[in-house]
């Protein structure tokens, strides 16, 4: 179409202007400037649309429109939305228009963001829209002014108020010819599908579009179809070619492309010649064509109007995933069948990684709601475990081997341990456990657990050690880790019931960026240790591996397995600020690799050889006992007896502070204290006895600030339920 006003509705004329009840009334002036060559001269009550990719799109046709309407004595009002915000949009203006501070100042212009006229109350509301530029334009023409002229963006809009605007664009379309008001809707060529092209169109009185660098100007009405895209007709060639959708246009008879344009040769990187040499079954992997065809058929009977995420294959091989609508035309009287792909790889790919995230978030969730019925009974239950070990093991040496009782007392035992071990593992995965961490080799560990694994793994399954040379240290558990290997291990144990093999290994690796992995959101950038664990086992489905790590879940048969295994391993290292992933596949194998952050070289901490000869002399000593729970005073108490050691007794915070004047040696107290916390309690005790020490004594706390105190390598800390070894054994430690 050739620019210039010849080419342009005059106000006599009818052109274009469709749903109006009668015709216009012939305004003397009615011919305005429009500013540029391609729209010429426009009377009032025109109401045409821009389609844009950039904000230099919008600033080429609505600076010059609005520089022609200052100069012309109209009204102008500019509503911006991004691309194109408010401030710019008054930069632009101002270059061109040098008093444009002024006509503002006189209310002559204003530019506001769309949230301030359009969606007052956050959705678009049509009906205040209209009334508001009709209000706007009488104050105008009191004011003196010729008219109102107006653009509004569109880029804002969501799918709710698509329709709720269209409808106004009709409503507008079919009212604006009876008043002085000259209406521009800008519309983004990237978020306007070819459908909702054509229903914009059928709502202005013609759109401008960009071609080859150059803008033309297309007449709207819906006078065209969908099939009349493929036709000569100029107007309808430049929005097929111009799409930001791709378009395939078959033929029934011979299954082959007739026609491609831009965008579907860029999206599948073929050019239109080559397209021309294919078909259907050429352009998607060939396990998805049964489902693709048929939803691209039941679009063309109707019964579908989308195939949404299509998987598309490209020249080079690779997949990018589209929504496609289909339907059927004839062109040059042949059946033809046509698709438009919007590709949505992105969305698609951000979609599933915010599922992945709220998957995460409900898993962690899920991990805190057990961890605190963990924590909620593991308090009470390793005081009770407490009294039921201690006195099983009096009762053991106390009853001869040969007596029957003996081993009914020992199978109690037995089960106190597995019920103890229950509770620790609920508090690991929890991460409510108290960590005693010191720096550690991890090479060094290995090799000390070397001859036990072999021996838990039985001689059915390989086992390879590699450790890295000079492999840096972390600061850990020792034996929460020890956990951590034998778990790991016991679980590729159980997958390979005929045998296989199981490798262990260590490296050092940098991270150089934030590292995403299946179970753990993100690893920060830095140096770590990693710790590998690989078996030749049955593997897992994706559907197992969702769920690897959640307390109770086990794939084992009935009796066989608590569930807690991996989610143990999970919480240790999560609470020793590492990371873990797991890769699998069934019939594969799976690979567990833990990330721990490597720490500044040290001597790694372990018992040294004088620690080891040190020995007291235990009647010398004077213990204060603190513990609220009477049976598992008792119980400590006739432990220490036992061992020769002099002891006061306190129930409370309060009791053992009347202590305080005697002579005692150590302070043995628990964490929790029904009027003082443990801790402040023994800092009381201590503060003017510098050589007294403290060991702390706790089934479970809740409080992360005594878990942070008690997991320092200073202070000493006896995890209940305990032994009578365990308790004598951390004495000795704290006298010698």
């Amino acid at each position: 179409m050739e620019a210039g006003k010849k080419n342009t509705p005059s106000a006599e004329t009818d052109c274009g202007r469709k749903n109006r009840g009668k015709p216009w009334p012939v305004v003397k002036d009615s011919l305005r400037d429009s500013g540029t060559e391609v729209l010429g001269s426009l009377p009032w009550g025109t109401h045409f649309c821009q389609f844009y990719e950039s904000k230099e799109d919008l600033l080429d046709i609505l600076v010059p429109y609005f520089v022609a309407g200052l100069k012309s004595n109209e009204l102008c009002l500019w509503l911006t939305s991004a691309p194109l915000v408010s401030m710019e949009a008054e930069r632009a203006l101002s270059e061109a228009v040098p008093d444009l501070e002024e006509r503002r100042r006189r209310g002559q212009i204003e530019i506001l963001g769309y949230e301030q006229w359009s969606a007052k109350s956050g959705r678009f509301e049509a009906n205040a829209v209209i009334n508001g530029w009709v209000k706007k334009k009488a104050w105008g023409l009191a004011k003196g002014y010729a008219g109102l002229r107006l653009t509004i963006n569109t880029s804002w809009l969501q799918g709710r108020d698509w329709s709720a605007f269209l409808d106004q664009e009709r409503t507008v379309d079919g009212m604006i010819g009876e008043h002085r008001i000259m209406a521009a809707c800008t519309y983004s060529l990237e978020k306007c599908a070819l459908p909702d092209i054509i229903e914009v169109l059928d709502t202005h009185e013609f759109a401008l579009i960009k071609s080859r660098g150059a803008w033309l100007n297309i007449h709207g009405g819906r006078k065209k179809t969908e099939a009349a895209l493929c036709k000569s007709d100029a107007r309808y060639r430049v929005l097929f070619e111009a799409s930001t959708d791709g378009i395939l246009i078959a033929d029934l008879a011979t299954r082959m492309f007739r026609y491609a344009n831009p965008a579907i040769c860029r999206l599948l990187g073929y050019s239109e010649k080559e397209l021309k040499m294919l078909g259907l079954t050429d352009i998607h992997p060939k396990d998805v064509l049964p489902s693709g065809i048929a939803e691209l058929n039941a679009q063309a009977r109707g019964d579908k109007t989308l195939a949404h995420a299509l998987p598309c294959l490209r020249k080079d091989g690779t997949i990018f995933y589209a929504d496609v609508s289909a339907g059927s035309i004839t062109i040059d009287d042949r059946e033809c069948s046509f698709g438009i792909f919007r590709d949505i790889t992105e969305r698609k790919r951000a979609e599933e990684e915010r599922e992945k995230m709220q998957a995460q978030l409900r898993h962690s969730h899920k991990m805190e709601v057990v961890g605190r019925l963990a924590g909620g009974v593991a308090h009470d239950f390793n005081n009770l475990l407490t009294v039921i070990l201690g006195n099983c093991s009096f009762l053991l040496t106390e009853i001869p081997k040969n007596d029957p009782r003996h081993a009914e007392v020992e199978q109690i035992r037995s089960t106190g341990e597995r019920a103890a071990n229950l509770t620790r593992q609920l508090l690991a995965f929890s991460r409510k456990q108290i960590m005693q961490p010191k720096v550690l080799d991890l090479n060094a560990g290995l090799k000390d657990m070397e001859k036990l694994l072999r021996r838990l793994i039985g001689e059915d399954v390989n086992l390879t050690v590699c450790c890295a040379k000079d492999l840096a240290l972390v600061k850990a558990d020792p034996g929460q880790m020890e956990q951590v290997v034998m778990n790991l291990a016991l679980n590729a144990r159980d997958a390979m019931p005929k045998g296989g093999h199981l490798g262990i290994e260590t490296n050092n690796v940098d991270i150089a960026e934030i590292c995403s992995l299946n179970h753990d959101a993100v690893m920060p950038p830095g140096r770590y240790v990693l710790l590998t664990v690989r078996d030749t086992g049955a593997g897992m489905n994706s559907e197992v591996l969702e769920h690897t790590f959640e307390p109770f879940f086990t794939t084992k048969e009935l009796g066989r397995g608590t569930g807690l295994g991996l989610a143990t391993v999970y919480g240790i290292v999560k609470q020793s600020c590492g990371f873990i992933d797991v890769q699998s596949e069934p019939g594969r194998g799976a690979t567990f690799k833990i990330f721990l952050p490597a720490v500044a070289a040290a001597s790694p901490e372990g018992k040294g050889e004088e620690e080891e000869k040190r020995r007291v002399e235990k009647g010398r000593y004077t213990i204060l006992l603190i513990e609220d729970d009477v049976t598992v005073r008792r119980m400590a108490r006739k432990m220490l007896d036992g061992a020769g050691y002099a002891v006061l007794e306190a129930g409370s915070a309060r009791e053992a502070l009347a202590h305080s004047d005697k002579d005692f040696d150590l302070v043995l107290t628990d964490i929790v204290l029904p009027d003082m916390p443990g801790v402040e309690l023994a800092a009381n005790l201590m503060k003017d006895r510098p050589r007294l020490d403290a060991i702390y004594m706790s089934g479970y706390t809740d409080n992360p600030d005594i878990r942070d105190i008690l997991s320092r390598p200073e202070n000493r800390f006896l995890q209940k339920p305990f032994t009578a070894k365990a308790l004598l054994d951390k004495v000795q430690e704290a006298l010698a």
